[in-house]
């Protein structure tokens, strides 16, 4: 089990009854630090509200699968009024795309996808589901392999990614760290963004580490991340997508912005975000 060096500092520390608690923490290892931004967020208290990046219009020049166009974190938190936002699923390029990644570019999602109760993108309908974190609309919350079926009568859904031929799924699965199960290239050292769930599923646990900068953070292989969202608390999760899409955004109404450093230098345009918003007493 991972244990952090003493640097655990809750920043920006909201008034202590908000539904919303955010904290650093520094890790060192012999390969180097790893920076590690944590939200934990109360589901139970009536303030809070998931939101999960819509549908797009579409237009004539779109290619198709268009399912998304790309912007950053900060862009959507400020959009919808999130006090914290996170990167959620992977995402393609379709035909045409430019080489890299740039605002506003059209692109298809990995993995199901439901804003608001509004189907954004399909899961698989059999065999394989897809690692996903499903929420109603009185969030009541689970993770699981999803399936189409399990998209039912949900209000938020975001997702990772599986890997067939070892049926990984689930970066934590009923307390047990699944990471190992995850294909090489998934199991290297990455900046990380993860979602968990306590056991009662009460409370929502997301995670960015911060990777790709050596002596500030080298980021996690996923056997690490799984450690560490089991020190955290969580009893489920799944691996969202990382590396220069991993953003961290809190926004307090009362207090200075936290915020994590992407391994790109900027904050890299993505194509799906999940966000709480608090909404008054």
């Amino acid at each position: 089990m991972l244990r952090f060096a003493a640097l655990a500092l809750l920043l920006a520390a909201p008034p202590a009854t908000s539904p919303i608690r955010v904290s650093t923490r520094t890790r060192e290892t012999p390969d180097g630090p790893q920076r590690i931004f944590v939200a934990r967020i109360d589901l139970r208290d009536p303030r809070v509200e998931l939101r999960v990046s819509g549908a797009v219009q579409k237009r004539p020049e779109d290619p198709e699968g268009t399912e998304a166009r790309l912007t950053s974190v900060p862009e959507f938190a400020e959009r919808v009024g999130a006090t914290l936002a996170v990167n959620a699923n992977f995402f393609a390029k379709l035909a045409g795309a430019p080489v890299r990644w740039t605002a506003g570019q059209p692109v298809a999602l990995v993995g199901p996808s439901v804003s608001e109760g509004r189907l954004v993108s399909h899961a698989n309908r059999n065999g394989l589901g897809h690692p996903a974190l499903l929420v109603t609309k009185s969030r009541d919350a689970r993770i699981r392999c999803a399936l189409e079926k399990d998209l039912s009568g949900k209000d938020d859904v975001v997702a990772g990614t599986s890997h067939p031929p070892t049926r990984g799924c689930l970066l934590l699965e009923g307390g047990r760290n699944r990471g190992e199960q995850a294909s090489e290239s998934l199991r290297q050292r990455h900046p990380r963004t993860a979602a968990g769930l306590t056991r009662d599923r009460g409370e929502l646990i997301l995670v960015v580490v911060d990777g790709r900068q050596p002596g500030y953070s080298i980021g996690m292989t996923l056997v690490e991340l799984g450690a560490l969202m089991l020190e955290l608390g969580a009893h489920d999760a799944i691996n969202l997508d990382g590396g220069g899409s991993s953003s961290f955004v809190y926004r307090p109404a009362d207090a200075p912005a936290v915020t994590n450093r992407p391994s790109d230098g900027d904050w890299r345009p993505v194509a799906n975000q999940l966000g709480i918003v608090l909404r008054p007493r």
